[in-house]
């Protein structure tokens, strides 16, 4: 028999560590609420960092010159390149709204370092955190959640909160906690690592750049493609065998690339610790992003963006971070309510800091308000962004 253990009441939970789910806790918490910030792995960072997509993306600017994502989702720009290597064009300064020229507002940066600094962020914000804490089910009442059991080391807990976020990336406690979720198996095989050789060694010390020794390999799905060739197989996380299916087929495209290094000349350095999934169940939400939203503009935006490799701006309306189903969980990153391309552009790192911090915004609005999500002062909301230096509208 399972023991169930009572933890700490919080004000917010979240529920995920990847980049949506620290940029809701750190908004949370600066919010002056308490906050409960519960990941599976053992650092932060999520597909950033054990996934080694080490490129911040999508840029915070148009390509114009001109910038559209400000807040955390600049703060986490720098700070993933601030104890290591990774180099941001001139003229760009935090802050900056525009910068006449060429060079896009993003950077490569290194995954280890990241991971400790978002480490460090948690404690110097005063966020409890949960590592290696598996989240399992929601205790609902009604259209509200009252609490979340997460296994662990230790066994299992239960921890009770005022307001939740679901930034799991598949929507897990939305989609356990009985509300209406699209789940489609949209992934292509993809698969990162980082490799070096003798060569980029070379060109790292004439540089006097430890950075330019790395190379980026992203195997398997184009990423200036579609990621939906419906004549390769696409995966989903609909049983336990076909994630694991997945992540061994990137490993045999991973080990397929190993075997073409010249023996004692390049090696790799670094493989995911995570499944590379995009796109796995998204919420269905009062409102669904989707490409008949481009460069329209929406009263109750939470930030705007440009499209990953297409020419067209979005806004984000906050009516895609919930549902009337669970009036006080909100979502974040890539499982907010969208559609289309703007799906793929919703699930890069800079907006999912950017939905994360309206949703930890919200959540904090919920828990000191008793209010349901639907039911917020959407206007106070979008003031509370403004002030942490977001842009709402393009």
């Amino acid at each position: 028999m399972v023991t169930l253990h009572t933890g700490k009441s919080y004000d917010v939970i979240v529920v995920g560590g990847g980049i949506a789910g620290v940029s809701a806790a750190v908004a949370a918490r600066r919010q002056g609420r308490s906050v409960l910030l519960i990941e599976k792995a053992s650092c932060l960072g999520g597909l950033a960092t054990l996934g080694l997509v080490v490129l911040y993306h999508p840029p915070l600017d148009d390509g114009q010159g001109q910038k559209l994502v400000g807040g955390i989702a600049e703060e986490l720009l720098h700070l993933s390149i601030r104890y290591s290597y990774g180099d941001l064009p001139e003229g760009w300064a935090y802050g900056a709204e525009e910068k006449p020229g060429k060079g896009r507002y993003q950077t490569v940066f290194n995954a280890p370092a990241f991971a400790l600094s978002l480490n460090e962020l948690m404690q110097k914000e005063q966020i409890d955190l949960l590592y290696d804490a598996l989240f399992c089910i929601p205790r609902m009442k009604n259209s509200r959640c009252e609490g979340v059991s997460v296994e662990t080391k230790a066994g299992r807990y239960y921890y009770e909160a005022k307001a939740f976020v679901d930034a799991s990336g598949d929507g897990d406690l939305l989609h356990r906690a009985g509300v209406d979720m699209v789940e489609r198996p949209e992934n292509a095989l993809t698969f990162w690592m980082l490799s070096a050789d003798l060569d980029s060694m070379q060109k790292a010390i004439d540089a006097g750049d430890v950075g330019k020794a790395i190379h980026i390999e992203a195997i398997g799905a184009n990423p200036h493609e579609d990621c939906l060739d419906r004549d390769a197989p696409q995966y989903g996380i609909r049983t336990p065998e076909e994630v694991s299916e997945f992540i061994m087929r990137g490993m045999n495209m991973g080990l397929a690339r190993l075997k073409s290094f010249e023996r004692n000349k390049r090696c790799l350095v670094s493989i995911p610790g995570i499944a590379e999934y995009r796109k796995t169940r998204a919420l269905v939400g009062e409102y669904t992003l989707s490409e008949k939203d481009r460069e329209l503009h929406f009263d109750d935006s939470i930030g705007c963006t440009k499209e990953e490799f297409e020419p067209y701006r979005i806004e984000i309306p906050y009516r895609c971070l919930y549902s009337r189903q669970c009036d006080n969980v909100l979502s974040a990153g890539r499982n907010i309510s969208s559609d289309g391309r703007p799906r793929d552009t919703i699930r890069l790192i800079a907006i999912c800091a950017q939905t994360g911090e309206a949703s930890g915004i919200a959540a904090a609005m919920i828990a000191e308000s008793g209010k349901a999500a639907a039911d917020l002062n959407v206007a106070l909301l979008q003031q509370k962004l403004v002030k942490q230096r977001n842009r709402l509208h393009f």
